[in-house]
């Protein structure tokens, strides 16, 4: 799970035992990855793709490798608007691309010769199913959060439309309380609980950190909450 911090997004995450630099990156970001190819599915190198948000007219850009393979990485989740182009070939455009938190969204980009047509122009769907990950995982929006009310602003409390997420209503076990979730049926105490993708738990009691480490904020965009059990770490009662 994360705690939000100024200019930051919310996250809910649990940790799988990964580095903290990368959980860090995962937990606030979103990647984009595609392969650009030709009509008859031949990879093309060098294609320049260009990611722009729609929101905030954040620009980067990426050129594919040998085997026509593209990535951008660590992308502010948003809506985006992608461009790949090549030396001979039409330009093709994805109009808006939606990055969410945590996620790993793949494009196909076809492109034509040039002289057939100037550019292509594709309005993209959300795929139902993220195949690039196996975390069940449940994202709560900008607008879910500006409208669900929360008892108390605890906005721990977003966590609870997650599947697989529920209050946690064991007794109290010592003098700290836990986080007062429970994912896929383990312990409260099981959770790793993390802030912008970094610890933040109290090794000697194995609960999250004091509340007042965990006040929301009023600029977080969106929460993201797998249901998967922290496995890796168990954390003793």
């Amino acid at each position: 799970m994360s705690v939000p911090s100024l200019g930051s997004a919310i996250v809910v995450v649990v940790c799988l035992g990964l580095p903290s630099a990368f959980a860090q990156v995962g937990s606030t970001t979103a990647d984009m990855t595609g392969v650009v190819v030709d009509q008859s599915q031949g990879v093309i190198a060098g294609a320049i793709v260009t990611v722009s948000s729609l929101d905030t007219n954040l620009e980067r850009t990426a050129v594919s490798d040998a085997d026509g393979r593209v990535s951008v990485p660590a992308i502010p989740p948003g809506a985006y608007r992608v461009r790949a182009e090549a030396a001979g070939f039409s330009a093709h455009v994805f109009e808006r691309v939606e990055l969410t938190l945590g996620s790993v969204t793949s494009l196909d980009i076809v492109l034509d010769v040039a002289g057939i047509k100037e550019q292509v122009t594709v309005a993209v769907d959300a795929p139902l199913v993220n195949l690039g990950q196996s975390v069940i995982a449940t994202v709560v929006s900008t607008q879910q959060i500006d409208r669900l009310p929360i008892n108390g602003r605890n906005f721990i409390a977003f966590s609870l439309i997650t599947p697989g997420v529920n209050a946690d209503r064991m007794a109290l076990q010592g003098a700290s309380a836990t986080s007062g979730l429970a994912f896929g049926g383990q312990r409260a105490r099981s959770n790793n609980v993390t802030g912008d993708g970094l610890d933040n738990n109290d090794e000697v009691v194995a609960v999250c950190a004091p509340p007042s480490a965990r006040k929301p904020s009023g600029n977080s965009r969106s929460w993201r909450s797998p249901t998967r059990p922290n496995l890796a770490r168990p954390r003793a009662a």
